[in-house]
């Protein structure tokens, strides 16, 4: 059901979502990529029956059962992460809902996410650290007393908590301000990442905003940091937005109205191309341009017309040139 990309939530067309995650692993096991493939698949059985002991409704699927494609899909619908996507071994668990995924033998054995559409980090925050307590009664975490939760990552040791927000700033990109953002945010213990996390770009103007560390902090103080720090740049967002259109109201409608006739006219469009036109329409829907589009026509439109998302609609691997085309022609029929 992609709940974060359908549903409602607060101040969301800014905060496309929030997401709690917490990084565990089992006392006494290697991480996983000390284990051989075989230890890997019995070790992926064991803690997905442990996850449905305390967890109803939910679905495992291991990744031997996936192509590349169906792989890059949960990627592009941020259910995994691009790092298992590319994994030999390993699995995930989800809720119907898609609201809930918790991936097997990552990096860690277990990392739990919530993931809510809007401006609601305490409450996948409190959605989380439940489900963690139950698998904590089902599972022993490696755990001490003065280092906090053991993470195969130093950056995770402690809480072994990273909570983030997805933010749409295209008016601090286009008036410049954004380098000052991430240089601020950075001396504010936040780091800031493109759509899909660590190592990606930020297209489309989406950034990821999360906690660089997780030691010496708790979860609760974690979590205020990143909302009051949040809760100022999406202020300063709207501000800039105010600024671009009060400076020239033509010039900014132009814009977006172009962007919008692009979408609805091209023959070929590529990701990236995609991704920036479709950050200034979404602009205009926040401004109120366009009333026959909302944000979650966008949101889903946004997903739907990533490459892996194209070619698992049309059922057959396509080249660049073919997804471009396709998009175009998927897009025209959205909008």
């Amino acid at each position: 059901m992609r709940n974060w990309i359908i549903g409602e939530g607060p101040e969301n067309d800014i905060v496309m979502s929030s997401r709690a995650r917490f990084a565990r692993n089992l006392k006494g096991v290697p991480f996983p990529w000390l284990l051989s493939p075989e230890k890997n698949a019995a070790l992926e059985r064991e803690i997905s029956e442990r996850i449905k002991e305390v967890l109803s409704g939910v679905i495992h699927i291991s990744l031997e059962n996936l192509s590349p494609v169906e792989r890059q899909v949960m990627v592009e619908r941020h259910l995994i992460s691009p790092d298992l996507a590319n994994r030999e071994f390993g699995g995930f668990v989800i809720s119907k809902q898609e609201d809930v995924s918790i991936m097997i033998n990552e990096e860690d054995h277990v990392r739990l996410q919530v993931v809510l559409p809007g401006l609601r980090l305490k409450e996948a925050f409190d959605y989380a650290k439940e489900i963690d307590m139950r698998l904590s009664r089902v599972m022993n975490f490696a755990y001490e007393e003065e280092l906090g939760y053991l993470t195969c990552c130093p950056s995770n040791v402690g809480t072994g908590m990273r909570a983030s927000l997805m933010l749409h700033l295209p008016g601090l990109v286009r008036t410049g301000n954004m380098g000052n953002i991430e240089e601020g945010v950075r001396q504010l213990g936040l780091t800031i990442r493109g759509m899909y996390g660590e190592g990606s770009q930020a297209f489309g103007d989406i950034f990821q905003i999360s906690n660089q560390i997780s030691l010496g902090k708790t979860e609760e103080e974690l979590i205020e940091n990143i909302q009051l720090i949040c809760s100022q740049i999406i202020i300063k967002e709207r501000e800039h937005r105010e600024f671009l259109r009060r400076r020239n109201r033509f010039e900014f409608e132009d814009r977006i109205f172009r962007a919008y006739g692009i979408l609805k006219s091209a023959r070929i469009l590529d990701s990236v191309e995609f991704l920036n036109l479709l950050s200034d329409v979404r602009m205009g829907v926040s401004a109120g341009l366009f009333e026959h589009l909302t944000i979650r026509t966008l949101n889903e439109l946004m997903v739907d017309a990533q490459p892996a998302s194209l070619q698992k609609k049309r059922e057959r691997i396509m080249d660049p040139l073919e997804r471009d085309i396709y998009r175009a022609e998927f897009v025209r029929g959205c909008l």
